[in-house]
Formats: structure tokens, C-alpha cells, sequence
């Protein structure tokens, strides 16, 4: 295929929110923010208030950070080992 011969982008069908993960904040257009818990563009306060929630914000948040900064420091450590190869050759 051809650059001049793109096809026209199809935009993903959304799911259903899951508000233990995601936002939640309903936008001007009747649907809820699909963003993750740590979204930038809602405050703090709306995102408390979104309806369904099994815990509070707060230490749904706290739990969210906890795993992803865990898998961050997995990230880190396992780019930062030495290859098998490099120690077998020494």
C-alpha cells in the first residue's frame, strides 16, 4: 500500500468504565472519563464524588501508585542486570 492510499482511522470501541481503575468523572458529553485514577484533568474533589466506587478515592489511588511503582522498580532493576551472556563470557 501506497503513503497517498492510507486508510481512514476507526476510532476503538470504549467499554464500560471501571471506575476502580479509571477516572470515572462524567464529561460534557454524558460519558465518564475513560482516563486512569492519576487523570490530570479532573480535580481531585470530582473524582471523589464519582458514584460506585468500592473503596474511597483516596485508597483506591494509594493502591493504584503502590503497584505501579512496583512495577517500576521491576522495570529498573531487571534493565539494570547483567545479561546472562556477559557473565558467562567473564
Amino acid at each position: 500500500m501506497k503513503k497517498d492510499e492510507l486508510k481512514p482511522k476507526v476510532a476503538k470501541p470504549k467499554g464500560p468504565v471501571d471506575v476502580e481503575r479509571q477516572c470515572g468523572v462524567m464529561l460534557p458529553h454524558g460519558q465518564p472519563c475513560g482516563r486512569s485514577l492519576c487523570c490530570k484533568r479532573h480535580r481531585m474533589n470530582a473524582k471523589r464524588a464519582v458514584p460506585g466506587r468500592s473503596l474511597p478515592y483516596d485508597m483506591l489511588l494509594a493502591t493504584y501508585r503502590e503497584k505501579n511503582w512496583a512495577k517500576q522498580q521491576k522495570a529498573a532493576i531487571d534493565a539494570n542486570a547483567p545479561l546472562e551472556d556477559e557473565d558467562e563470557a567473564n
